[in-house]
This record gives structure tokens, C-alpha cells and sequence, in this order.
């Protein structure tokens, strides 16, 4: 006589991604001017226990201009993010004057005085596992802003009232020109 049984064991599954980022480089070195280019890099790992396929990657500056990911390298050629995995994105993002100016008025992240101004950037991931269950995550860089507050005052005489400076009491016009 023979006899068999079998038995199950759940499975508990635990997606679970970590996302990274990091201000990869400033196209010329420093970030002080308006057309500077920041390149980023985001990194999604898989830290769960169950395979995952991306749903979505997005990424903004300051909460209001989004870039758009590239998919740089990590897969295994499956378009599966395995546990373990890292797959690994750029983009990028050309600072405006008014990223500059907005932020030298009221630097987030504390008293412009202190000299804390700089541009912040969110990329956020979205994968999602067989079962149809996401997993998310989201992570900041920031980039500092080198501010060089600078005028040049030019002053001219513009005229002399009666068109002769000869005698005390003449009266003098001046124009000041000021540049930023």
C-alpha cells in the first residue's frame, strides 16, 4: 500500500523597491548661471523578494518641471527587475533665471543669509510585482546654487542747468545707471 499527502507553505510576497538619486555632475562645474545643465542619475533596486516590471519613473525640479528618465543600464535583458537588480536611469535639467532668482529670494532650505540655496529634484518609482501589487519609492538630490550678487553703478553728469558751471549754486543733473 502506498500513501501520499501534500502540504502548503504561503508565500509572502514583499515587493519592495529603493530608489537613489544623486546629482551626477553641473555641465561646467558650477551652478551659477542661467543655461548650467544638472545630469542626474537614479538608481531602482529591487530590495523585495519577488521580481518586479516598471510601471512608471517620473522625476521633478522643485515640484513643478518634470525631465524625463532615460534607461541607462541594469537589466539582464528580461525587462524584469529581479531581486537583487539595479537598473539605473539619467536625465536632466537646464536651470532657468527664475530657478535662480526664486530661489536667492527664498532659498527652501533655510535663510537665504546662510548662503543654503540650491535646486531640489524628486524621482520617484513605481514597479509592480505579478500579483499586480506596487511597490514605490522616492528620493531627492540637490544641487547647490553658487549666487554672485553683483552691480556696477555708472554715474554721469547729465546736464548743468544753466549750461555753464561757473558759479556756486549752479545746479547740476546726474544720471545713475545701474546694472545688475
Amino acid at each position: 500500500a502506498s500513501d501520499s499527502d501534500t502540504a502548503s507553505a504561503p508565500i509572502t510576497l514583499a515587493p519592495s523597491i529603493d530608489v537613489t538619486k544623486t546629482v551626477a555632475s553641473i555641465a561646467d562645474g558650477t551652478l551659477d548661471e542661467a543655461g548650467d545643465v544638472i545630469n542626474y542619475t537614479i538608481t531602482v533596486l529591487n530590495d523585495g523578494n519577488v521580481a518586479l516590471t516598471e510601471t512608471s519613473i517620473s522625476d521633478s525640479v522643485e515640484g513643478q518641471t518634470a525631465t524625463t528618465p532615460t534607461y541607462v543600464s541594469g537589466d539582464d535583458g528580461d525587462n524584469i527587475l529581479q531581486v537583487g537588480e539595479t537598473w539605473t536611469y539619467s536625465s536632466s535639467y537646464t536651470v532657468t533665471q527664475p530657478d535662480i532668482d526664486q530661489e536667492a529670494i527664498d532659498g527652501d532650505d533655510g535663510p537665504v543669509l546662510s548662503g543654503l540655496v540650491d535646486i531640489d529634484n524628486l524621482a520617484s518609482a513605481t514597479f509592480t510585482d505579478a500579483e499586480g501589487t506596487d511597490a514605490s519609492d522616492s528620493d531627492t538630490a540637490s544641487a547647490p546654487i553658487t549666487l554672485a550678487p553683483s552691480i556696477d553703478v555708472t554715474k554721469t553728469v547729465a546736464s548743468i542747468a544753466d549750461g555753464t558751471l561757473d558759479e556756486a549754486g549752479d545746479v547740476i543733473n546726474y544720471t545713475i545707471t545701474v546694472l545688475n
